[in-house]
């Protein structure tokens, strides 16, 4: 782990090897100030990354339902879905943690752009925001 700022807070900074990520590693931020304050968000970080092909369609699902216009599809399209890897993950605290979702193209979000997801520590979307 690597002190780091994130939103001005002090943080830590590490990676974890995930298939499902964005290149295969996932940015892990953990909000705490110290490597041992660190250590049990690095542990939920783990376990969210075990499921993180899971974490990002219920990412995916909620970022649909949002932005959906009343003559969208209920579901999602399989290229919106097939659109988007995990590439960064914040983790606070409280057990809750912000998913971003790097797009493969400029198709769902202008280039530079793209969604994250705030997940309640019971693992469900609570909010969304487009970051640039």
């Amino acid at each position: 782990m690597q002190p780091c700022t994130h939103d001005d807070m002090p943080a830590q900074e590490t990676w974890l090897d995930c298939a499902t990520a964005d290149g295969g590693r996932l940015r892990v931020v953990l909000l705490a100030a110290d490597p041992q304050a660190a250590a049990p968000l690095l542990a939920r970080a783990r376990s969210i990354a075990h499921a993180l092909a899971m974490r990002r369609d219920s990412a995916l699902h909620f970022l649909w339902d949002a932005g959906r216009d009343s003559g969208d599809p209920e579901d999602p399209p399989a290229t919106f879905l097939e659109n988007f890897t995990p590439s960064d993950l914040i983790v606070a605290s409280d057990r809750g943690y912000v998913l971003h979702l790097a797009p493969r193209d400029a198709t769902w979000f202008m280039e530079g752009y793209w969604p994250s997801v705030r997940f309640a520590a019971d693992d469900r979307p609570a909010d969304w925001a487009c970051e640039s």
